[in-house]
Order: C-alpha cells, then structure tokens, then sequence
C-alpha cells in the first residue's frame, strides 16, 4: 500500500493531461519529532452488547442506541443518543457516530475549552494516513474560512478500542451557535440539490422558505448570468472570497470528491440575504482524479485550474473570465499564505498530535479495517513525507502556471 500511495501521488501529473507542469525542486524531508509533553484524549462508552454487534455488522443502515454511560478524559458525560453517521464510511467496520448529550459539556483540547452538547466521532476509516482532514482543517483556520472545534482521540466501546478518532464539533452548530447564523443547509451530490437543513431556535418557519428561495436564486443566477451581472449577483449573495479560496484548496490538494462536502448558512445581518460556506470532509485528498471522471471534466473546464466540475456554481467560476480572475486570485492568496515553511509547521504540529495514537497496539490494530489496511508509525511518517512533498511541489507549480 506504501508503494501504491507513493505511485499515486507521482502519477497525478500524467493523468492530468491538460496540465503542463514545470519542475520544482525538491525540498528537504519533514523533521518529525513528538511533543516533549503529549496530548492524549479518549472517549470510553458502554453500550447494549446487540447494538455494537449490529453497529459493526451493518453496512449503511444508520442505526443508533442509548449509551448506558460515557465518559471523555475520564471526565463523566450525559449521553441521550449515539447513531451512525456517514455514507460511504458505513461500509467498513470502524463506523463514524453522532452523539448527542442532554446537557453541554466543556471539553478540552489544544484547540482550548469548548462546550458542546452534540458532536462527531469520525473514524477517519477513508482518511489515507489519518491526517488528510486534520490538515486540510488547519489550511482553513489559517485562511480564514472557517474553524471547527476538533481534536483526535481514542474511543473505546464496552472495554474494547475502537482505534483512532477525530472527534469535531458538528457544522451545523458552528453556523447556528458559533456564528449566529439564523439557518443553514448542506448541498447534496445532486447539482445544488438541498441535502439537509437546519433552522435555528426561535426563527420563524417562513425564514427557512425564504433562504431556500435566495439559494434557488443564487443556482438560476450561475446557470442564467453572464459576464459583470453574474458576477455582481454571486459577491453580493455569497461569501465569494471563502468559496473560492475552499475552491482552490481542493484544487491544490486534489480533492476528488467535495461538491456536496459544503454547507451554506445564512450570515446574520446581511442584506440582501447572503451566504456563507462551511466545507466539511477531506477524506478524498491527494486524488488521482476528480468525482466525475476526467473526459467530462476535461469537456467542462479545459485548462482551467478547477479540480472538478461537478455544479454549474463552479462551472460559471471557469467560464466567467471576472469570476475566473477573481478565483485565481484567491488561489494565489491561498498558496501565498501557505508557504514550505507553514506547511512544514502544521504537519510537524499534526504529528506531535497524532504521535501519541500511533503509539498504542490496540489503536494499530483497528486500522487493519480501515481503506488503507494495517499501518504504523513508520509508514505515516513516510506517507506524511510524501504527501507534503507533494503540496511543495504542486503549490509552486501552480503559482507558475498562474504567473
């Protein structure tokens, strides 16, 4: 698997065909080294014996359970529900939950002290090396898009590892609590499609009508605009500065699978009505090709420098010469702010984190189930290496092509 994740990464710029890359020299290897004092955290619960077998057996039913106790750092929490959550990760035997508690409690990470009262546990079970989400996480802290509370940990289910976790604060709360948003939704795979929704307490029901109604308008105005007006239309209704900057991310990262990996949320006092963006799940980074294939990528945005062309919100970005430069300009910010030397930060910072797992058998063992099979602390310290290769080199490509 080592060599196959080595393969993939170099191969990216030969099935990439519209894209002529120059050289870029190599920079020196990632010096990683563990935190002098380590940071572990672990949530223990206990659940009916029937629950987990049908939890672990199932393979995309959203089943859930009443925990009978559940505890983080030792520190007792009240658990009201613990359901599976995910689509594609519910194939595998490690699942990703959601919890939710009767009352908030305080926990505390290196990311500081947060109350939650619902949260995830995402089993990274598709996340190759575990810390594609982590970084990816941290890219958008560092730019300003957005700031989930996360932090990894251990979970153990009836006395058993459960192996490694991320554990993060829903983004639908970040919008609602966080940002004071009054109502937010979750694009689906569907081009532009409304997933999900959530209103906030105390907002009336004809809000939600009228935010679906703004974003129905905002789709008519990619597929109908052109030219100034369209793009006038789009930064007057969206957070055009975070969608792009979370555009081109995906682009650097190779993110093969995003389009309905995004919430958007109505920002409070905007007028007229304006959204903003939450991205959610880079378990698909450092991809060898988009969702929907290369040929209809190809068809649909040519040499534009968009990893996929998935929605017609994108497709507009890389048709509208105004949206396009705008875009690239966010690109070029995006990598600018990201530096070699920033990003041989954040990955020796996600590594002193995640050090302290890989040290544990039982944690090692689970990953037997995951999408990358058995690993160890020598083999992420190899696809660290190699995957930060990988951003350097590609981030000065792209700065060129963009010269």
């Amino acid at each position: 698997m080592r060599k196959l994740f080595t393969l993939q990464l170099c191969a990216t710029t030969f099935l990439f065909p519209i894209w002529s890359f120059t050289q870029v020299t190599t920079p020196p290897s990632l010096r990683l080294l563990p935190a002098e004092e380590e940071e572990y955290h672990q949530i223990e619960t206990n659940i009916n014996a029937k629950d987990l077998a049908a939890f672990r057996t199932s393979r995309g039913l959203k089943l859930g359970t009443i925990p009978k106790k559940m505890s983080y750092d030792n520190q007792e929490l009240a658990p009201e529900t613990m359901k599976l959550r995910g689509k594609t990760s519910l194939k595998f035997r490690r699942k990703s939950y959601r919890v939710e508690l009767s009352a908030p409690f305080t926990f505390n990470t290196a990311q500081g002290q947060k109350a939650l009262k619902d949260f995830h546990l995402l089993s990274l079970t598709m996340d190759r090396g575990y810390f594609g989400n982590r970084l990816a996480f941290a890219c958008l802290r560092e730019t300003g898009v957005a700031n989930l509370y996360h932090s990894f940990l251990e979970l153990k289910i009836n006395g058993q590892s459960e192996g490694l976790y991320c554990f993060i604060q829903r983004p639908e709360d970040y919008a609602l609590e966080d940002l004071g948003s009054p109502y937010v939704l979750r694009r689906s795979a569907v081009d532009f499609v409304i997933a999900d929704h959530k209103l906030a307490k105390g907002q009336a029901p004809e809000l939600k009508t009228q935010a679906d109604e703004a974003y129905q308008a905002m789709i008519r105005a990619a597929n109908d605009l052109e030219g100034e007006a369209q793009f006038e239309y789009l930064r007057s209704h969206l957070d055009l500065d975070a969608y792009c900057t979370w555009l081109a991310l995906n682009t650097w990262f190779q993110n093969g699978d995003y389009t309905d990996e995004i919430l958007f949320y109505v920002q409070p006092g905007k007028t007229p009505m304006r959204f903003g963006i939450i991205p959610w799940d880079f378990d698909d980074v450092f991809a060898t090709t988009p969702h929907e294939d290369w040929p209809r990528r190809n068809a649909a945005l040519g040499e534009k420098l968009l990893f996929s062309s998935e929605v017609s919100l994108d497709r507009c970005i890389a048709n509208n010469p105004q949206l396009y430069r705008f875009y690239l300009q966010k690109m070029k910010a995006l990598l600018e702010a990201l530096p070699e030397a920033k990003l041989r930060d954040l990955f020796g910072k996600i590594y002193t984190e995640i050090h302290p797992y890989f040290k544990r058998t039982p944690i090692l063992e689970m990953t037997q189930y995951d999408r990358q099979k058995t690993t160890s602390l020598t083999r992420l310290e190899s696809q660290m290496n190699e995957s930060f290769q990988f951003l350097v080199k590609r981030r000065g490509n792209l700065l060129k092509m963009m010269e």
